[in-house]
């Protein structure tokens, strides 16, 4: 008879002696091996041997089981599982269904071990994982009867079985992984000490305590003394080995969490606990506590008024009648209503709802909504309302009893408008990311832990160029898959191992076209908590690279080829400049060998006062356009140095970096020793003619350069014309040139430029040339400084001329006329003294003539003070005129120009505001001009309202002051004009005035170093303001 061979997974002592007893009854051959649950799974995964049963102890509900199918599944064996635990059934019936377990075999009756086997003689399932055990295949037919007929005569008929047969084991390790590993719920294993052993990520993620803390915390540390008591009592009266708390648990940062426990105790012998931890209130919201009263039937009024007055959610509470008896501040702001809280105390609901009919997008108005809600008297659904301002808003509604048991309801209103507007932002942000995704010319995808596709990005056919589908099988089987077929996920396994091990392959398929496509797919482990998840990687089609770097192998050979059989110095350089390859003439031109080459790099063979500006313009012209061409002095093998001229150029990878550096090295001696001679050879040109063709590019030139250089000799480069003009001519000299051999016509261009004096001017004047059918444009260059600056001068000079004439024009106009009034009062006064003074002088003849002679006073004052503005004005237009500083205080100077006018205007009234007290350093005869005149002018146009107010202040070392009036205004058409010489308003014409007074005060302002500003409107008034920098004395 074969041996019976039983593996017992058990960490209690005392269990495993009883499991050996019970094995030992059995009538055959047996051996048993154990192997401790917690110190020894490498132990577990570490044996080779298959066995015929597995009796395992349940140490966490469900997942041992699961854990031994992994293993089953782990070392390909056939064996069947028995657990075989001390909880009872009560227990299980709750957690194990979780698993699809309908019943268990409890170690409080031992003897349902033997009932277990004897029994599944009857049964026929060896296929199966499951939890009978097939002992009919090791026993002949004989003992087969007798252990049946023992088992009818000693046992019951029928008993229940573990059954894991509705599962497979890739099933349950799934449900173990989810329940266990990545569940939301906070998994915790203790000792018999109470301290934790071992948990699983969500715990560590809900505590927030380091993975180096939690193994030997104690779990009394973290809980309440309500929940330790509990405990305690638990233990003491153990009715039950299963129990559920509610409790608060501490976080690391010292705040609690209120959580709900479920607690039970492992093993009777050892004292292992399990703990299932749930956040049940991430925040105990105002609408848990009122579920929760209302739950009790009863609200207490006190907690409700204390709840409202401090919630941000929008409250109103009705009696059983409808009428508002409480409501929030929060409600009255969130429907934006302005009137006091106790305003509403007795209205009806229904009402205050109507006000809100059309408050609410619905298809209903919101009043008959709350209508409907309150008569249903039923706890409603959260309802989202949006208003017609953008507002989303919660409503519940409530059927509540007070604690006089009188019945009402509660209205909550919840602002979630950001909560949607985050939830839009999210919205656009993944559509950007899958945009950002797509647009990537990398492919990324992820796998699971079981090699299952889990995610690809859409950019797939774009990049690879193939069905998704074939390369995904094209990865997984070249790829994922290894030498050995039994093991296709053996890479898998080997990144499980290692979060930081990245793994790169290339691999190749045929496109429809039959053309090979190489893809590079890069991939690493990922994990989560610790927990291995799968893989992630990437997929980049380096068909191109492949390509370019086969012919760049081959282009190497071909240049290696050519460059031993041509003079001129061919080198490739790496990009810091060492020399890779150089061709033979290198050793011919320069006299150095082979291993001295290797030694040194490009820029150790430059002549010193060379390699500075050589570097600027490698760095500046060499990386900005990929070539460039030097002309240095480089040194010889016998420590001297002769005239190179070398080209560059950049070879770059698939990337677009510099891979290397190709040069071509000629000698120019021979050029540099003619250019030697420039200085003595003297050219008749001046200026520069140059010949372009139809491709822009210039043929031949004519200059001092050109002849010097056919003088000795030099060869002309054929150049774009962009070389002969400065950028910013570029566009305007190449569409000339278009335009000219379109149309035949001449064209003429002036353009800025520098000269040895500065700044210039050129001209360039384009001609269409034919001969013999090929047509060129001749562009003659000039420089016309001097004529610009001729022209220029000469155009200042005229318009001073034009100015001045103007002005000479202004005055003749104006003083044929303001001269010609006051003479002819003056001639008129005169011949009437004349005819009084024939007659007899009685008293009221003497009255009359002082009359008129006030009138000649008054109108010779008047051509006195326009000449004098006269002569002002052209000394202060001639910029010879400065001021004379003096120090003196502004008050005082306001001061006296208001007693000045309020004596001539007895009638007006000027009002000072003066904050400046401290004396200023300014002209004092500039300053009493500017204010004379201000003054006068708001006066003299006020009419009937003679009020000036005058205000003066300072900041910032800048004083200013402004005079204001209540007159006739200034049209708004001629306020532009204000400050020109002789220029009058069109509404003062019938006032006195010669038109010169505010371009004296603006000419003056500004010699003060100051600006004047005019705000005015017809009929209303006048405001002009004057900021002057002062000097404190």
């Amino acid at each position: 008879m074969p041996v019976f061979k039983i593996l017992h997974i058990e960490d209690d002592v005392a269990d495993q002696i009883l499991v050996r007893r019970m094995v030992e009854k059995l009538p055959f051959n047996c051996e048993i091996q154990n192997v401790d649950t917690f110190n020894s799974l490498k132990e577990l995964f570490s044996l080779e041997q298959d066995f015929d049963l597995i009796i395992a102890d349940n140490t966490i509900p469900g997942a041992n089981a699961l854990l031994i199918f992994g293993f089953l599944e782990e070392k390909k064996l056939s064996s069947d599982l028995l657990i075989f635990s001390s909880y009872n059934e009560p227990y299980f019936e709750y957690h194990l269904k979780r698993y699809g377990v309908k019943s268990i075999i409890s170690k409080d009756t031992p003897d349902k071990l033997l009932e277990y086997l004897y029994t599944s003689l009857k049964i026929d399932s060896p296929n199966k994982i499951v939890d009978i055990l097939p002992i009919d295949l090791y026993f002949s037919n004989e003992q087969e009867n007798s252990l049946a007929s023992e088992s009818e005569e000693n046992f019951p008929e029928s008993s229940d079985f573990l059954s894991f047969s509705n599962l497979s084991p890739r099933s349950l390790q799934r449900i173990h992984f989810q329940a266990i590993s990545s569940s939301i719920d906070a998994y915790v294993l203790l000792d018999n000490t109470y301290s934790i052993v071992d948990y699983n990520p969500a715990f560590e993620k809900m505590t927030e305590f380091d993975k180096s803390t939690i193994r030997g915390l104690k779990i009394t540390q973290l809980v309440d003394e309500e929940f330790i008591e509990n405990v305690y009592q638990f233990n003491a009266e153990k009715k039950s080995e299963f129990g559920s708390f509610e409790t608060t648990i501490i976080l690391n940062n010292k705040q609690r969490l209120f959580v709900e426990i479920s607690f039970s105790r492992i093993n009777v012998q050892t004292g292992f606990y399990s703990l299932f931890i749930k956040d049940i209130t991430p925040k105990i919201t105002y609408e848990n506590e009122l579920k929760r009263q209302q739950r009790e039937t009863r609200l207490n009024n006190q907690i409700l008024e204390k709840l409202i007055n401090t919630t941000t959610v929008g409250i109103v509470v009705e009696d059983e009648k409808g009428e508002i008896i409480k409501l929030n501040e929060s409600f009255l702001k969130m429907f934006e209503i302005e009137e006091e809280k106790a305003k509403f105390i007795g209205e009806n609901y229904l009402n205050l709802a109507s006000r809100f009919d059309h408050f609410f997008m619905l298809d209903i108005p919101f009043s008959i909504l709350i209508k409907g809600l309150f008569q249903s008297n039923e706890m409603s659904e959260k309802i989202q309302l949006e208003s017609v301002s953008g507002k989303t808003l919660l409503l519940s509604y409530f059927p509540v009893e007070f604690v006089e048991g009188n019945k009402g309801s509660v209205w909550q209103f919840d602002d979630i408008s950001d909560q949607k507007r985050n939830e839009k932002l999210l919205f656009e942000s993944n559509k950007k990311y899958q945009l950002v995704m797509d647009s990537i010319d990398e492919v990324f995808f992820q796998f699971d832990e079981k090699g299952e596709l889990l995610f690809v990005s859409n950019s797939f056919e774009r990049i690879v160029g193939a069905n998704k589908e074939a390369i995904i099988s094209l990865i997984i089987h070249n790829f994922l898959a290894t030498n050995n077929p039994d093991n296709s996920f053996s890479l898998i396994n080997e990144l499980r191992k290692n979060s930081d091990e990245k793994l790169v392959r290339e691999i190749s398929f045929e496109n429809e076209n039959g053309e090979t496509v190489w893809l590079k797919v890069n991939c690493k482990g990922h994990f989560e908590g610790g927990w291995f998840k799968g893989i992630v990687g990437s997929v980049s089609n380096i068909s191109k690279s492949r390509q370019l770097a086969a012919k760049l192998d081959e282009t190497q050979s071909l240049y290696e080829m050519l460059s031993t059989n041509i003079s001129d110095v061919v080198c490739l350089h790496n990009p810091k400049g060492e020399i890779l390859f150089s061709s033979p003439s290198f050793i011919d031109l320069f006299g150095f060998e082979n291993a001295e080459i290797n030694q040194q790099t490009s820029w150790d063979m430059i002549h010193p006062d060379d390699l500075v500006n050589l570097k600027k313009e490698y760095f500046y012209d060499f990386h900005r356009r990929g070539h460039c061409v030097f002309a240095y002095r480089h040194k010889t093998a016998n420590g001297g140095y002769i005239w190179v001229e070398t080209y560059l150029k950049k070879i770059k990878d698939e990337n677009s970096d510099t891979y290397k550096i190709l040069s071509s090295t000629r000698s120019i001696n021979e050029r540099k020793e003619k250019e030697s001679n420039l200085v003595s050879i003297l050219s008749s040109f001046e200026n520069e003619v140059l010949e372009v063709n139809e491709d822009l590019s210039v043929e031949n030139s004519w200059s001092k350069e050109r002849v010097i250089k056919n003088k000795i000799g030099l060869p002309q480069e054929i150049l774009p014309i962009q070389n002969y003009f400065p950028p910013e001519v570029h566009t305007q000299i190449i569409s000339a040139i278009k335009k000219v051999f379109k149309t035949g016509k001449p064209d003429l261009i002036e353009y800025p430029t520098l000269t040895l004096d500065g700044n210039g001017w050129a001209s360039a004047k384009l001609n269409l040339l034919e001969l013999k059918g090929i047509k060129n444009v001749s562009i003659l260059k000039q420089d016309i400084t001097l004529q610009k600056r001729a022209e220029m001068d000469l155009i200042s000079a005229l318009q001073k001329e034009k100015d001045l004439v103007e002005l000479k024009s202004k005055f003749v106009t104006m003083t044929s006329h303001e001269f010609r009034t006051p003479l002819t009062g003056i001639q008129t006064s005169a011949d009437l003294i004349g005819i009084l003074l024939n007659k007899d002088f009685n008293q009221s003849v003497k009255g009359k003539v002082s009359h008129y002679l006030e009138i000649i006073r008054n109108e010779i004052t008047r051509v006195t003070d326009l000449m004098n503005d006269v002569l002002l004005l052209g000394k202060l237009d001639s910029s010879r005129t400065k001021p004379t500083l003096q120090t003196f205080k502004l008050i005082q100077l306001l001061e006296e120009v208001k007693l000045k006018y309020q004596k001539s205007f007895p009638d007006s009234v000027i009002n000072l505001n003066c904050s400046i007290e401290m004396p200023i350093t300014s002209d004092r005869r500039f300053m009493e001009h500017i204010l004379d005149n201000l003054i006068h002018n708001a006066i003299k146009y006020s009419k009937e309202k003679q009020i000036v107010d005058v205000n003066c202040s300072e900041l910032n070392g800048v004083f200013e002051i402004q005079v204001i009036d209540y007159g006739i205004g200034i049209p708004e058409s001629d306020q532009k004009f204000l400050f020109e010489s002789f220029f009058r308003a069109r509404n003062v014409q019938d006032f006195q005035g010669t038109g010169l007074g505010l371009a004296i005060v603006k000419n003056m302002v500004e010699i003060l170093g100051g600006v004047i500003s005019i705000v005015s409107e017809e009929m209303v008034g006048t405001k002009i303001t004057l900021k002057i920098k002062t000097i404190h004395a």
